[in-house]
């Protein structure tokens, strides 16, 4: 028997509720997936009601590893796993209308739910400093979300109706299958000269790498049967974070793309297929622009790596790892090159026109499934501070 079939605490009044959706999701996922296999391990299934429980319950429940504590002595718990089992169980009290939908951005989840109890068990400071504000809890918060989102246990748009304001994008009303895309939010008022003097394509203007949490909600409005195969054209910087970015892009539109919405007649999901092209390339730049250019060889030895990857796949400038901004292409010359893209796509043209970029694997970018400060610009840091992602961790507590 499963870890999350057996019998738990009838007296919880979201039991009958819980059950129901543990059926759905256990058919949706498949009894053999690694996703439902994660979800048994994932959650403490006799947990009390985290909203009423005791804080000697919580203490007791949710022990750290090795009974670990504090600078102050204090007892610490096992943050990742309560986070866990108090967004599952709030998931499940919303559909059994027991809890409203937190109907907002992530921080609202934080705010409304996580911070106050964290409060009332006393389990943040009161002063100064990290702890006292919630910013580990809070990310711990961002990437316990992410687990179940990128497992596909849950979406952010469904009961919990989470919500941001990450990118502006339209969908085309000729051809929606055309996606034109710019890396950069300023870019915004070229997407909208092509929509009206071009052709009426989808397009989207982003700030650094889209949230999951954006493209979910982008993607369920493409989620009708009438995309079969997106043709994204991506305008980002020319850099290895402009091609890691296209690179995380594509992988993210083709996991959604799988699954994203039912058909509401049949059931069944509603797919479409996913391929992605860069625009941008060293010989729309200028000897000025390039002369311009900041030379990523004197960068910091631990980013190397990173910038051999993307000589071996674009080329930089005639061999050379010159990082150029896609904001020195003058708006003319841009023009000329959105009109190409649309015709080439409209064509069939694409492969023998431009690079397309690599399909990469999905759970290789999973850390990025969580939503993120709209005040950082996702990779458009200086390598200074520019520290690179950690993965997420699939290993479980006992």
């Amino acid at each position: 028997m499963d870890a999350c079939d057996k019998p738990r605490r009838e007296n919880l009044p979201w039991y009958e509720t819980e059950a129901k959706v543990l059926r759905k999701v256990k058919a949706d996922l498949g009894a053999e997936s690694k996703a439902w296999k994660w979800l048994q391990k994932a959650i403490h299934w006799d947990s009390p009601d985290l909203k009423t429980a005791a804080t000697e319950q919580i203490l007791a429940e949710y022990p750290a590893p090795a009974g670990s504590k504090d600078d102050e002595g204090t007892p610490e718990i096992n943050d990742s796993r309560l986070l866990r089992t108090m967004i599952w169980q709030s998931w499940v009290k919303i559909q059994a209308s027991l809890m409203l939908s937190i109907d907002g951005n992530l921080r609202s989840f934080w705010y409304q739910v996580v911070k106050p109890f964290y409060r009332r068990h006393n389990l943040l400071e009161h002063g100064r400093g990290p702890k006292s504000t919630g910013d580990e809890v809070a990310s711990t918060m961002n990437g316990a979300l992410a687990d179940f989102v990128s497992r596909r246990v849950f979406e952010y748009g469904g009961a919990f109706q989470f919500h941001s304001a990450d990118i502006f994008w339209q969908r085309g009303k000729d051809q929606p299958r055309i996606l034109l895309f710019f890396e950069k939010r300023g870019m915004y008022e070229l997407c909208k000269w092509a929509y009206k003097n071009i052709a009426k394509i989808s397009y989207m203007a982003s700030r650094g790498q889209p949230s999951f949490l954006e493209l979910e909600k982008f993607s369920k409005d493409f989620a009708d049967g009438k995309v079969g195969t997106f043709i994204v054209g991506g305008f980002p910087d020319w850099d290895p974070f402009g091609w890691k970015i296209m690179e995380e892009l594509d992988a993210k539109l083709r996991f959604l793309g799988q699954r994203v919405a039912r058909d509401k007649k049949t059931g069944e999901w509603i797919q479409f297929k996913v391929k992605t092209y860069m625009l941008t390339s060293a010989k729309l730049f200028t000897e000025e622009d390039i002369a311009s250019g900041d030379d990523l060889s004197l960068w910091p030895k631990e980013y190397q790596g990173q910038i051999q990857a993307w000589l071996d796949k674009g080329g930089g400038v005639n061999g050379k790892p010159i990082a150029l901004s896609v904001d020195a292409i003058p708006v003319p010359k841009m023009k000329v090159q959105m009109e190409r893209f649309v015709d080439y796509a409209t064509g069939d043209q694409m492969d023998s026109k431009y690079v397309r970029i690599k399909p990469i694997d999905t759970d290789s970018i999973r850390h990025t499934f969580q939503d993120f400060s709209l005040d950082d610009d996702r990779y458009r840091i200086h390598p200074r501070d520019f520290v690179l992602p950690s993965p997420i961790d699939d290993t479980y507590e006992a």
